[in-house]
């Protein structure tokens, strides 16, 4: 459905994997507007469909692939994309976002997202032109890695340019830790590549070259420039030692791979997972790797906590990051890229930490849990802008403020649980928080005793 806000292509598509029709889905500006960016989008389609009832392993399992407004925009973070639907690990509706430059190329091909609903016949790979939707035999695709089958697409398409995604063996034998691989990032965590590896899809291709319309294209330049400069020079997103970035993103967030992880990446099986595994293996029999955390230079690599810690005091306790970590798990909804959020935060603290602001700012850092509690349940009063929002408004033409942005956010959280809900999960709380009473942290959440969002009365026209 045709869209009158800059940013989107204006056009959702379901693909019927058996029948291989094509359709357009529904989506309104409204709709846009409600549910912002590309992971709470799925999540409502999903919700409108799904009824409790679908395991992963199935046709009405269906795999959406959307965007965000401002992919294609040039902002930074923006190029990700996010892969949703049914987990075959746990069952429960599960998204993973990646980088690489399919988003990019799915809006130039004139779509927002696709929805991919039933199962091959056989095994198929789908090519994307624009409005050319084709299906091919990958029987000479079937059992190859990721990095053998690009190559091979590569070959066959003979494009100037063009993105995939594609998996690995892992995928196609559905191991629950399967990953999807798009260029040379990984879609992984939530095994959603044995569910394309289910439905006997090896891999997608997609390019076009239509223009991505923008409200106010300069000052949508200008905002990118003052975004790009402070991502570039912020002491959270400016690491030195990682060695590339997605496309159009100053954050340089990949490390050098190890030839571990380019084994992983190639059969499609989750690193993250895999490096769980071994953990688990060195504290049950003793197993111990040889550790690769350091540099060329023989010296341990930085991360983004240490920064954080320097900033706000918190040097004495390295738990404190980890419960940072497991909270964030525990209650966040991801969408544009993670690090983008942090160059929001003032670089002074890190860079300055001995100047009279950096000293009262993370003085009152440690009293301001009222603050933010009534910010949670007022975010009107959250009446300032940030990157993203004044992006948002350049590029797209929605007039948003941080309260709005943060209420879009509630919004999304209160969708995801209610579709675990949905299928009778009850959210659960990460170790470190187990002590905390459920009902207590459902209360400061807005849910009831149950863990049902109270507020989120679900309706096709729900707000």
């Amino acid at each position: 459905m045709a869209s009158k806000l800059g940013g989107y292509a204006g056009k959702v598509i379901q693909i019927d994997l058996t029948t291989e029709a094509v359709t357009e889905y529904p989506w309104t500006d409204r709709q846009r507007q409600l549910y912002l960016g590309g992971k709470i989008m799925a999540n409502r389609i999903l919700a409108d469909h799904l009824t409790g009832t679908e395991t992963a392993f199935s046709e009405e399992n269906w795999v959406i692939l959307s965007t965000g407004p401002l992919t294609g925009t040039g902002a930074p973070g923006s190029i990700r994309f996010d892969i949703t639907a049914l987990s075959p690990k746990t069952g429960l509706p599960s998204s993973s976002n990646c980088g690489g430059s399919f988003g990019l190329y799915l809006k130039k091909a004139g779509y927002d997202a696709l929805i991919l609903s039933g199962r091959c016949r056989t095994h198929r790979w789908l090519e994307i032109f624009g409005e050319r939707i084709q299906f091919h035999d990958a029987d000479d695709l079937w059992g190859k890695g990721t990095t053998e089958c690009r190559q091979l697409l590569t070959r066959l398409l003979n494009y100037n340019s063009y993105s995939s995604l594609c998996i690995g063996p892992a995928g196609e034998e559905w191991i629950p830790s399967a990953t999807v691989i798009s260029d040379d990032r990984a879609a992984g965590r939530a095994g959603l590549g044995a569910v394309l590896g289910w439905k006997k899809l090896k891999a997608i291709t997609v390019t076009g070259s239509k223009p991505i319309p923008i409200y106010i294209k300069e000052k949508t330049i200008v905002e990118n420039k003052k975004w790009f400069a402070a991502l570039s020079t912020h002491p959270f997103t400016s690491d030195k030692e990682k060695v590339s970035s997605c496309v159009g993103c100053p954050i340089r967030c990949k490390t050098p791979g190890t030839e571990a992880n380019a084994i992983l990446n190639d059969l499609g099986i989750d690193s993250i997972a895999a490096a769980k595994g071994i953990q688990w293996l060195e504290e049950r029999i003793g197993f111990k790797p040889e550790a690769n955390s350091k540099n060329k230079d023989g010296q341990r690599r930085k991360g983004i906590y240490p920064a954080m810690l320097k900033a706000f005091g918190l040097q004495e306790s390295l738990d404190t990051a980890m419960l940072y970590q497991d909270l964030t798990e525990a209650v966040s909804a991801s969408g544009l890229c993670m690090f983008t959020a942090n160059g929001c935060c003032p670089s002074f603290l890190t860079t300055k930490p001995d100047r009279i602001a950096a000293k009262f700012l993370r003085k009152i850092l440690r009293h301001s849990g009222w603050f933010v509690h009534f910010a949670n349940r007022h975010p009107e009063i959250l009446n300032f802008q940030i990157f993203h929002t004044r992006m948002l408004r350049s590029s797209t033409g929605m007039k948003l403020n941080l309260g709005g942005f943060l209420k879009i956010g509630k919004r999304s959280c209160d969708l995801e649980q209610y579709l675990n809900c949905k299928f009778n999960e009850k959210p659960k709380l990460p170790k470190h928080l187990r002590d905390v009473d459920p009902e207590a942290y459902y209360k400061a959440r807005g849910w009831d005793e149950n863990g049902v969002p109270s507020i989120f009365v679900y309706t096709p026209d729900s707000q």
